[in-house]
């Protein structure tokens, strides 16, 4: 008897531990589960290669994959990615993923009537689908659909607070790729926020002037955008140094109509209009370089520098620098000068140095030509460093170009 109630316990001891081991291994199975699910979630939209490290045969996790590769990819998507999706959704069959596709494909294949729906039901099973937007927003776009683009470009700001950049560099990107600048002309016309971060962009990443102009609708920008220096900066880079002039004058706001040539500024006045036609001023460790009461220079003469620049549209021919000058002399051998090169070249028209008078200011005057072949021309004040080191102050005023008579 003793044997047999000994076994009965020990059968029980058993089965109590086996019970035991099984729930552990369900909760943690279970707990396993829990965090893979968590995981899931949280890696799916933002990295979902991460995701199929943790959970590669959850559908969600594949069509992630595949929203992914439509938002990357601008042609049509390989077959294998397509069958992973469609494979994927039968476990998900609520997921956005395969009308997103669907969607992509026609709008790439220039059927846009019919990626439209299939997009707009995309977006209804998930309005938070940045993908379902951004489709929508491009096929707006081109149908010229302002209102609703407008639409897609809110929620997309909403959705994005944080990656306003990447949306404005997708819009540039966007109004580049498409012969409707038009169409997206008028839907960043609605937002000028957005217009100038876009145009902004752009002008940083030389884009085509004419499409920024396009873009910009021939409004007149605010005084705080950077984007009309860029542009001007860079229609004279290419050449186009009258087209140049005749935006800055339209950006800062003069009639148009008058022919370039003369020297804009001589009085070093504190005027409402960017660089390169009026004075771009440099100050730096070598010296600075300030408006008032003319061009106010400190320069202790140790090190190279250039504290002023403008670039000029003189036509060829003889012409006469002139100016006053009153501070102090520079260090044994430095000092400030004027140089005239041409734009492009380089070629070095003339360098007329600054001499100053302590007492009351110093006229200072020389002859230069401009040959033909030199359409643009910079005019700098540079430093010349010296044998020691001084603490020059100078003030320029009355700078005058006067052409004399014709080569």
């Amino acid at each position: 008897m003793p044997n047999g109630v000994e076994a009965s316990a020990g059968a029980r001891i058993r089965h109590d531990i086996l019970k035991l081991v099984l729930a552990i291994v369900a909760a943690v199975l279970l707990a396993w589960l829990v965090v893979r699910s968590a995981a899931v979630n949280a890696l799916v939209e933002s990295d979902p290669a991460a995701a199929a490290l943790v959970a590669p045969n959850d559908p969600r996790v594949a069509l992630a994959l595949t929203d992914a590769i439509v938002r990357q990819e601008r042609g049509a998507v390989a077959q294998a990615t397509v069958d992973s999706a469609l494979a994927a959704s039968l476990r998900a069959p609520l997921h956005e993923t395969p009308f997103l596709l669907a969607g992509a494909s026609a709008l790439r294949g220039g059927m846009g009537e019919q990626a439209e729906p299939l997009l707009v039901e995309a977006r209804e099973r998930n309005p938070r689908s940045r993908t379902a937007r951004f489709l929508l927003l491009e096929h707006y776009v081109r149908n010229g659909q302002a209102k609703e683009a407008a639409g897609e470009m809110a929620v997309l700001t909403r959705l994005m607070p944080d990656a306003r950049p990447l949306l404005i560099a997708g819009l540039a990107r966007f109004a580049e790729s498409t012969p409707e600048s038009a169409a997206i002309a008028q839907v960043l016309e609605g937002d000028p926020a957005a217009q100038s971060a876009v145009l902004e962009h752009l002008a940083a990443t030389g884009a085509s002037p004419d499409l920024i102009l396009g873009l910009s609708r021939g409004k007149r920008p605010g005084p705080e955008a950077k984007w009309p220096d860029v542009l001007v900066a860079a229609l004279a880079e290419r050449g186009d140094v009258e087209q140049a002039y005749a935006q800055w004058r339209r950006f800062a706001g003069f009639p148009a109509g008058r022919a370039p040539g003369d020297l804009f500024n001589p009085g070093f006045e504190d005027l409402p209009a960017g660089p390169p036609f009026n004075w771009h001023l440099v100050s730096g460790e070598a010296g600075s370089a300030q408006l008032g009461n003319g061009l106010r220079i400190a320069y202790p003469g140790d090190a190279r520098a250039e504290f002023a620049e403008q670039l000029l549209l003189l036509p060829s021919g003889s012409y006469t620098l002139s100016f006053e000058a009153k501070g102090e002399a520079g260090a044994a051998g430095s000092g400030l000068a004027w140089t005239l090169t041409c734009q492009g070249s380089n070629a070095r028209l003339t360098t007329i140095a600054v001499k100053p008078s302590a007492v009351i200011p110093q006229s200072n005057n020389g002859a230069f030509a401009v040959p033909a072949g030199c359409p643009a021309q910079w005019i700098r004040l540079v430093g010349r460093p010296g044998r020691g080191v001084g603490t020059p102050n100078i003030a320029i005023t009355d700078l005058s170009i006067e052409q004399a008579d014709s080569l």
